[in-house]
């Protein structure tokens, strides 16, 4: 839509353009400045010129108004274009924690799925969070809420360069282009072990832990779509286990 406008207005700024320039050379023709000058010198008393200064006056003024409301039509289109923007983001972002929530992996998805990337190798990782139902459940949601936005931190922190989604409750996603396996399992222990470190909120230390399952495509998974399923089917073979390794 905003092609065929932006076209639109090109096509009407060349016409008008045109249409200036056709005039010019018929007013250049006929001598039209001439042909005009020696008619309000012999009709002065018609006050021609006093009458087209006016007109100038009011063209003039009604350029600038003209100006003036499209300079307001593009800032109410940006305005616009901003709250536009303002609502993508908040419904691919989690509003506590400000990560990519679901819509914002399935955004992520399909753009990968689409681009040059799909074909190559990546890394997945589920991180499961113990603990803290519990403390939502005893110490209500102001303190569990303080305790996720200081994890989603944490693991800003181990996941730099990384994807990281919030999939909601107290599970989150991570994610990375690329076959360094090594590397990755060290980023889960370093995860595991950021979050085991007790957390402080209102001058009181709570303490939760962490089941982390991995995946890998295209080893693990057909698609990029697949791997979440691959990486949550591992964290609950860890939970089942109860094992603080990273599984895959």
């Amino acid at each position: 839509m905003r092609l065929m406008r932006a076209g639109r207005a090109a096509r009407d700024a060349a016409a008008l353009v045109i249409v200036g320039i056709v005039l010019f050379a018929t007013f250049e023709w006929f001598d039209f400045y001439e042909t005009l000058g020696a008619f309000l010198t012999e009709h002065e008393f018609i006050q021609l010129d006093e009458l087209l200064a006016a007109l100038l006056i009011v063209g003039l003024l009604g350029f600038i108004f003209g100006y003036r409301r499209l300079r307001d039509l593009h800032d109410e289109v940006a305005h616009r274009s901003r709250a536009e923007r303002d609502v993508s983001w908040i419904a691919a972002h989690d509003p506590l924690t400000r990560l990519p929530n679901r819509v914002g992996l399935k955004q992520e998805i399909e753009r990968l799925r689409g681009s040059d990337k799909a074909g190559l190798p990546h890394m997945a990782m589920v991180i499961d969070v113990q603990g803290f139902r519990y403390i939502n459940d005893i110490y209500g949601n102001e303190t569990s809420d303080e305790i996720l936005v200081n994890i989603a931190d944490r693991l800003r922190e181990v996941f730099v360069g990384c994807f990281l989604f919030r999939l909601g409750g107290d599970q989150f996603y991570a994610a990375q282009e690329g076959s360094q396996t090594k590397e990755w399992e060290k980023l889960a222990r370093r995860a595991i072990k950021q979050i085991s470190v007790p957390i402080l909120v209102n001058e009181r230390h709570y303490e939760v832990s962490a089941y982390v399952g991995m995946a890998r495509y295209p080893d693990d998974a057909a698609n990029i779509k697949y791997l979440l399923r691959c990486a949550l089917s591992a964290v609950s073979s860890a939970k089942r286990e109860h094992s603080s390794e990273p599984k895959w």
